[in-house]
């Protein structure tokens, strides 16, 4: 019976590309989450490592690359900037 769900969603992703490879992936990784965090303590670090971990690793790339701050920086002024009347 596994063999022939597998052999069904092989050839659905074989038919539909990427989109429903996409779905799939989403879909295990949802499944993976949900039993690695209902079923053990160390589940809950492990998914929370996975959210925590890629946050982290973004904040430190921004700041190393230049002007990404300033960018954030400029996008805020220019906000702010944008209700002020042109009439005063």
């Amino acid at each position: 019976m596994l063999i022939a769900i597998l052999l069904f969603v092989l050839i659905i992703v074989f038919f539909f590309g990427k989109e429903i490879k996409t779905l799939f992936s989403i879909l295990i990784g949802l499944a993976l989450i949900i039993t690695l965090w209902q079923y053990s303590w160390w589940g809950k670090l492990i998914v929370i490592a996975m959210i925590v971990i890629p946050l982290i690793a973004g904040i430190i790339q921004g700041a190393k690359e230049d002007g990404v701050f300033e960018e954030l920086k400029r996008k805020r002024r220019i906000k702010k900037n944008r209700g002020k009347s042109i009439y005063k």
